[in-house]
């Protein structure tokens, strides 16, 4: 959450993006959380939203948790973007009620990967 870079005062916005998109080149599949506010509206992340841009610019699958159908307050880029990358979508109260499903989400997301290495291919 945006509350984070708050609470590391030791580390600096240079650091910080530096050591994320680092962390984005080494994942397998980009996991945000995109929950909803009292008032039923997006919790907007800058964070998070760049994070989902890197994530489909270097062709990593995303699993994202958040309520589906998207909401209103939801950008048409973050509703569109399961056009240019490889987006599955886990509604928010479904993964509150069966945990399991990021698993499985993330299994198949993976999937293709994950058969290259058994094959020794690159993927």
């Amino acid at each position: 959450m945006e509350e984070f870079s708050a609470q590391t005062a030791a580390i600096t916005p240079d650091q910080v993006s530096v050591r994320d998109y680092r962390w984005m080149r080494k994942c397998d599949v980009f996991v945000p959380v995109l929950p909803l506010l009292p008032d039923r509206t997006l919790h907007r992340t800058d964070a998070t939203h760049v994070e989902l841009g890197w994530a489909t610019a270097m062709g990593r699958p995303v699993v994202l948790i958040t309520t589906q159908p998207f909401v209103e307050s939801a950008s048409h880029l973050l509703k569109g973007l399961h056009r240019i990358g490889a987006v599955h979508a886990i509604d928010f109260d479904e993964f509150t009620d069966s945990p399991g499903l990021l698993v499985t989400a993330v299994l198949e997301a993976t999937r293709q990967q994950r058969e290259a290495v058994g094959a020794r291919i690159s993927a």
